[in-house]
This record gives C-alpha cells, structure tokens and sequence, in this order.
C-alpha cells in the first residue's frame, strides 16, 4: 500500500495494533524493516509500535535478529525510516537515540576489509545521510564507512551518492583529517564521471560543490569538472536552490582562489537558469544566495536584478518578517555593485524596519548600515531602526562590522543628514576619544542626540578593537590597523604610474586617522 502511494489510514492502523500482539520471535530483521520504512513512506503515526519496533531491534536477545543478520540495505533503510519518523514527530529523542546508538554498534561491528557482500556506495550514503539529517557525529562510524568507501571502485558510486556523502561530512563536522581524506577520495569519484552523462542532476551539482566550498577545499580540478556538467544542463531543468547553491559555492571558490578561475560562463548560464523560475517559485534565501553571489564575482547582471526584484515584491507582503541575514545580503549585493533598482530598494525600504532589532546578528547589521550608507538610502524609518540596532549590537563588534558601521556614520556626517543636535561626526568623535583618554577624563556625562552617542560608541570600540589587536595606543593603533588592510589592485598601479608620468606628487595609501580611511592616492 505504502509503495502505491494507496492512503489507508483504516489498514495501518489496524495493521499497527495487530503488530503490537506479536511476540519477538514473531519478527525478522526484513519485517521489521518493512513495517518501519511502509509507514515513513505513507507518513503513518503509531508512537506505541514505533517504540517497540526500536525495541526490538536495540534488544536482540528477546529476539532472532542478532547483529550479523543486519546487511548494509537493513541498516540503511531502518535508519531512514526511523529519521522519517523523528521528523514527522512519530518518534521521540530517546527512540531515535537508541536505535542509532544500537546500529553504530552493528555497523562497527562489520570488519572494514569484510565490506564486500555487505555494503555497497549507495548503503553507505543513506546511512551517512540519516546520521547527518539528526546532527548525530558518531567519530568512530564515520571514520569506518570512510575507510569501506575508499575501498570501493569508483564505478560503484553514483553522483547522488557522492553529493549525500560529502554533504554528511562536512554538516556534522568530523575531525579534519578524516574530511580531507573522504573529500579527496570523493573528488576523484567524481571526475570518473563523463560530464555529459545524465547522471549529473543540478541539484547533485549544487549539493557537492557547496559542500566543498563550505569547508573551504579548493579543487580547481573537481570544480572545473562540475561547472562543465553544469553547462551541458539545460536552464530550464535548474530549481531556485540549486541556482543559489552553485552560484554561492562558485564565486567563495573564485574569491579564495585570487579570482583564477573564468566562470563567466557558468555565471551567464545560472542566470539564464534563474530568470526562467517563476516569481513565485524563488525563496528570500535563494536570492540572496544568487545576490551575494555576483556581489563577490562583482558581475553588474542588470536584467537579473530586476527579476529578482519581481520575486521580493511577491515575497515582502504585509506581516512578513524576513531573515536579517538574507535581507542584509540582497541588500549589500546592490550596493557592492552600484545598483539602484528601484523595486528591489523600494522593498528593502518597506522590509528591514519591521525585523525585530533583538533578533538580528551584529554582521547582518553591519552590512545593512554599510548598505544604507553606499546607496544613501537616507528614509527616516530606515534610520530609525539602523539606529535601535546599533545602540543593542555596537559594543559587541568586531573590527570588520564597526568599520561597516563608520562608513553609514560618515555617509551621514559627510551628506549631512544628521538630525540637529546630533553634531558629534565619526572624524571628531575619534580625535575627542583619543585626547580624553590621554586626559584620563573619560566617563563624563555628556547631553547629546543618539546618533551622536553611537557615533562615540562606535569611535571608542574602533581603538579598543585596534589596541588590542595592535598592542599599541589610540589613534596610532587605528592607523596601524589601516596600514594592514592595505591592498594595491593592478588598476590602483595603473593610475599612480599614469599620474606620475603627469608630473603629479602624491602619497599613496596615505592614512588619514581622522577620517578613518586609507586614501589610494593623496594629491
């Protein structure tokens, strides 16, 4: 009944309370298994029969199932069928505990050289993955079915079954050594594959390249190989989350690689693939995956941002409450590429006040308040809650986030568009912190606006940030940290040399403490 997709809510729960008047010795590892991964299928609830058949399988001696009787298919399918459950609330913590507790045990119990005949790729994938699907990291179990997989040929494998196993790897977070040899073996598994074979879906793609960008693997090999497949998929067989995934997996790649790597191809097609889902079809996090993205590529696809604004318009009703981060992302991609499109800003304007200050992170507020600066999106709701979320985050940021902020405050001072009253600029508030800490005065009550407030928060952990990282005082300290965040682009060099030959004096990257910044060039 379950695999006809039949519902017969009558049956299975006659079946159910029939299952419960059995005795042990009435069950087999098969029926067991049977009846626990039918009623996951058909997402049939019975706590009561749920719970003994984890007894039965966690008590053996009552029973005709003792370990070696559980093969690879056994265990794989039991586990899946018992997370189903967990998943579905059919099962408590307890159950699900011990029944994973139980078949680590058999599994490990399964000599690593007497694999064969046993398990095979794809068991050993459906259990990794029902492991990864609880955030159960069992060491000892998956270091062993690492060492069964990298015994196998690799014509065993298919893409599904690399993509669930690295993807297991890398969420429950195993001990490094043992990620580095199952990823590298994975790599190879991979590259077996004929990039044009059907075998490569967009969503097994997606699911092996973002695993190996999450913990930062660079394989320019395996990568090229995956975007070749990649391109051979039509557009229109993509989905919005493998879009966002590649996308995302792509451009931290490309970053960490120094921009080696020509993905402008991939890029073009992921957009063409992006622009064909309906607007309803795309999530919030899906646009701001493929928007944070082509911010890291800095890729201005204008046509693409305009379509993406059509699925926020349809997302951002009256009493939606986004995800801080997700917003910050979308909205810190227009700005890093310059663009004003007005829909998608019109949006962000009527969706980042009604998020909750107490529930967004320091750096999703840094990059909004950076955001706000660059485009000038000056809207008083908008700086309003910019302003409640610095008074609660701002003493807990870390130097990246408060220079994110300075640069809102110094958009404000420098457009002036501070309230009155609020006259206290990034640029003084630095110099007054660094001479009242010489003077030893601080603390003194001062009657001043909030922005003005912030502003000085902001100045006082900028020094506190640098001293402590510097090992030196005040300013000096700020403009020992600037000094390190200096890079030269080939552009940069480009036009000092040109300026030169102009006959122009200047100082490059000179750092000016008073402002805060380092200046390319100072004429």
């Amino acid at each position: 009944f379950s695999r006809c997709d039949i519902s017969a809510p009558p049956l299975f729960e006659y079946m159910s309370e029939a299952g419960l008047t059995l005795g042990p010795e009435s069950f087999s590892v098969h029926s067991v298994v049977a009846i626990v991964t039918a009623t996951a299928r058909a997402e049939t609830s019975h706590p009561a029969l749920m719970k003994r058949m984890a007894e039965l399988v966690c008590w053996p001696d009552e029973t005709c199932m003792p370990k070696e009787d559980w093969k690879g298919q056994a265990c794989s399918n039991l586990l899946n069928g018992f997370v189903r459950h967990y998943e579905l609330g059919h099962v408590d913590a307890a159950t699900i505990n011990m029944v994973f507790d139980f078949m680590s045990q058999v599994i490990l119990s399964t000599p690593i050289y007497m694999y064969e005949g046993i398990y095979d790729a794809h068991n050993i994938a459906i259990i990794l993955n029902a492991y990864a699907r609880i955030d159960r990291l069992d060491e000892p179990v998956f270091e062993h079915l690492s060492y069964m997989a990298q015994q196998m040929h690799p014509d065993q494998f298919d893409v599904q079954s690399v993509a669930n196993i690295v993807n297991a790897y890398v969420k429950v977070g195993v001990e490094r050594s043992t990620l580095n040899y199952i990823m590298e073996f994975m790599s190879v598994v991979t590259q077996c594959f004929d990039a044009a074979d059907d075998l490569f879906a967009p969503q097994a793609i997606s699911n092996i390249a973002n695993a190996f960008s999450r913990v930062d693997l660079i394989d320019r090999v395996l990568f090229d190989h995956l975007a070749l497949a990649a391109l051979m998929i039509p557009p229109k067989e993509y989905n919005p989350q493998s879009i966002a995934n590649i996308v995302n997996a792509y451009s931290k790649l490309s970053a960490e690689a120094g921009g080696g790597m020509d993905i402008s191809d991939l890029f073009r097609h992921m957009s063409d693939a992006a622009m064909l889902q309906p607007t309803s079809a795309l999530e919030m996090q899906n646009i701001a995956n493929i928007m944070n993205g082509f911010a890291r590529m800095t890729t201005r696809d204008l046509p693409l941002v305009e379509h993406l604004a059509k699925s926020v318009d349809h997302i951002a009703v009256p009493g939606f409450v986004p995800d801080a981060q997700a917003v910050s992302n979308i909205l810190h991609g227009l700005a890093v590429l310059n663009i004003r499109d007005e829909q998608m800003l019109a949006c962000m304007t009527r969706t980042i006040p009604v998020m909750d200050p107490a529930k967004c992170m320091e750096q999703a507020v840094a990059n909004i308040c950076w955001s706000i600066g660059v485009l000038q999106l000056y809207d008083d709701v908008m700086l309003a809650w910019a302003l409640r979320c610095l008074k609660r985050t701002i003493s807990s940021m870390n130097w990246s986030c408060l220079r994110q902020v300075q640069q809102l405050l110094l958009s404000l001072e420098l457009d002036g568009v501070l309230p009155e009253g609020d006259n206290c600029g990034i640029r003084e508030a630095l110099l007054q912190h660094n001479n009242v800490v010489k003077r030893g005065d601080e603390g003194k009550p001062v009657k001043e606006g909030e922005w003005s407030q912030v502003t000085r928060a902001c100045a006082a952990a900028l020094v506190s940030r640098s001293e402590s990282r510097s090992k030196r005082q005040g300013l000096d300290a700020i403009k020992w940290m600037l000094q390190a965040e200096v890079t030269v682009s080939r552009l940069q060099d480009d036009v000092m040399q040109h300026l030169r030959m102009l006959g122009k004096e200047m100082v490059e990257e000179h750092v000016d403490v008073k402002v805060g910044y380092s200046l390319d060039a100072f004429l």
